[in-house]
């Protein structure tokens, strides 16, 4: 099987609403963990950055609840740590942003 789950997931033309969708729909596709490592590499930065804005902190939050279930659930999910330190560390990422990306590197 592939490992790389549909890359509609990291499409940057897509709205953040579609973004969004289609980030769910990759999760529930992404069934093993090497396929669900691919797949945070290339959304979970994007989806980080929607929580801070609050059009879009709801589908946002509930891609990051689902994510943080699969990824509690596995030792071998590999978190795109580069993506995060990003996330907590860039001047423009707001508190919600910064919150979400330091419990994942907790994790």
């Amino acid at each position: 099987m592939d490992p790389s789950p549909s890359p509609a997931a990291a499409r940057p033309s897509q709205t953040p609403e579609a973004f969004l969708e289609s980030c769910v729909w990759a999760l529930i596709d992404a069934r093993e963990d090497a396929a669900l490592s691919v797949l945070l590499g290339k959304m979970l930065y994007r989806v980080i950055r929607l929580v801070g804005d609050a059009t879009h902190r709801g589908k946002a939050l509930e891609v990051i609840k689902t994510v943080s279930a699969r990824v509690k659930t596995s030792q071998s999910v590999v978190l795109p740590i580069s993506q995060l330190l990003k996330a907590l560390t860039a001047p423009e990422s707001t508190p919600f942003e910064r919150n979400f990306a330091m419990v994942f590197l907790e994790l």
